[in-house]
C-alpha cells in the first residue's frame, strides 16, 4: 500500500490538465490550439496511461491488477463530474482576463451614461445593418457610435449594442469585443448559454456558433 502513496495526485491529474488546458488558453496564457491539446491528451490518454502506472508498481496476479486497472480508471472519471467543461473553463479564463484588461465600475458607469442619453434621445445611433449581420445580438436594435462611449473606451471594441426590451425599461448594454464574445452590463442581465459574472451587473459572454 505504501508504494501507492507517492502515486495517489495522479489521480487528479487528468482532471487538472483538462481544466488547466482550457482555462489557459482563455487567459491568454497559451494559444487556444495549446490549450485544446492539453485538454484532449488529459481527457483521452491520460486517464488511461496513470491506471497502467499504478498496475506497474502492483506486483500481483493478472487478476487483481486488472481490478485495480478498472478502480483507477473510475476514481479519475467520478473526478471528472466536478470539473467544469471545456467551454466553461475557456470562458472562465476569459473573463478573469478581461477583468483586468476593462474596469468593471467603469463599464458600468458607462452603460449608465448610455441608457441615460438612450432615455433623453440624445443617444447616437448607428445604422444596424451596416456590415454587422454576423453578430448575433442584432435581433434587437441600437447600435451605439463609439463616440458615445467614454474617452478611455473608444476604439476597444467592435460594436457597442442597446438591447431594449418591450416588456421592461431595463435595457441592456454590449460591449462586443467580436461576433462571439464581449461584455453585458445591465441590472438584470439575462444568462446567456455560456457567461460568467465578474461583477454585479457585468457578465463576460462567449457566443459558440
Amino acid at each position: 500500500m505504501k508504494r501507492f502513496l507517492p502515486c495517489i495526485p495522479l489521480l487528479g491529474l487528468a482532471p487538472l490538465g483538462y481544466f488547466l488546458g482550457s482555462y489557459l488558453s482563455g487567459l491568454g496564457t497559451i494559444s487556444w490550439y495549446a490549450g485544446y491539446v492539453i485538454a484532449s491528451l488529459s481527457y483521452l490518454l491520460v486517464p488511461l496511461l496513470v491506471p497502467i502506472v499504478f498496475v506497474i508498481l502492483y506486483k500481483a496476479r493478472w487478476i487483481r491488477r486488472v481490478i485495480l486497472f478498472i478502480v483507477v480508471f473510475y476514481v479519475q472519471a467520478s473526478v471528472f463530474v466536478f470539473v467544469p467543461s471545456r467551454a466553461t473553463a475557456e470562458l472562465m479564463g476569459m473573463a478573469h482576463r478581461l477583468q483586468r484588461e476593462f474596469s468593471p465600475d467603469q463599464l458600468r458607469d458607462c452603460a449608465d451614461q448610455l441608457r441615460t442619453k438612450f432615455h433623453a434621445g440624445t443617444l447616437k445611433l448607428g445604422n444596424s445593418a451596416d456590415g454587422l449581420d454576423y453578430f448575433p445580438v442584432l435581433d434587437t436594435n441600437g447600435v451605439v457610435v463609439d463616440t458615445e462611449l467614454s474617452a478611455s473606451l473608444h476604439g476597444r471594441f467592435q460594436r457597442t449594442f442597446i438591447l431594449t426590451d418591450p416588456s421592461t425599461t431595463n435595457e441592456l448594454v454590449v460591449f462586443a469585443l467580436d461576433h462571439e464574445t464581449g461584455i453585458i452590463c445591465g441590472n438584470d442581465v439575462p444568462t446567456p448559454d455560456y457567461a460568467y459574472r465578474i461583477a454585479d451587473g457585468v457578465e463576460v459572454y462567449q457566443d459558440h456558433p
